[in-house]
């Protein structure tokens, strides 16, 4: 009976180990992933925390601001039908959080909500906005709803898309 448990137990590990080198692939470069997926709208800033940023900022620089945060497990590319029809009127402002899309993430960097509200306040500082309207999706909208409690005087408005992470109506507090 041993044996035969011993057997199955060294079959399954075999056969799990197989599957794990079959599926294993090395990472991809951010060069390679450059090459791909970023434009010729495509930009990068380094932040003061050495953070590097792949944003979008695309319309007439002269045009109400629009600045836009996409969900988990999503890039700035969500908001390409947004960017399409808001841009001919608006500055639109679009980047990828860290470890999403095109931005880096290191070690030490923290994805906590406040964190990336953190991390949006960096980026708006870098780009230098003043007043803007905010548009948050999913995660993307707890961040914006994150920022907009610690900096209402920078906003002209907040926009929460199917937002995650908000208290239910009623919720005790």
């Amino acid at each position: 009976m041993f044996k035969r448990i011993f057997i199955v137990l060294l079959i399954l590990v075999a056969a799990l180990a197989a599957g794990w080198l079959a599926l294993r692939r090395d990472d991809i470069s951010y060069d390679a992933l450059e090459a791909k997926y970023a434009n010729e709208t495509s930009r990068f800033l380094t932040l003061e925390n050495g953070l590097t940023v792949h944003y979008r900022d695309e319309g007439p620089s002269d045009g109400d601001v629009v600045v836009l945060i996409h969900g988990y497990s999503a890039s700035l590319h969500t908001w390409d039908e947004w960017t399409q029809a808001l841009s001919e009127t608006h500055r639109v402002i679009r980047f990828d959080l860290p470890g999403h899309g095109l931005t880096r993430v290191q070690p030490e960097t923290e994805l906590t909500t406040q964190a990336l509200a953190e991390f949006t306040d960096d980026v708006v500082n870098a780009l230098e906005l003043e007043d803007f309207v905010l548009v948050g999706s999913s995660m993307g909208g707890h961040t914006a709803w994150t920022y907009a409690l610690d900096h209402q005087a920078r906003l002209h408005g907040l926009v929460l898309v199917d937002a995650s992470g908000l208290p239910s109506q009623g919720a005790e507090e």
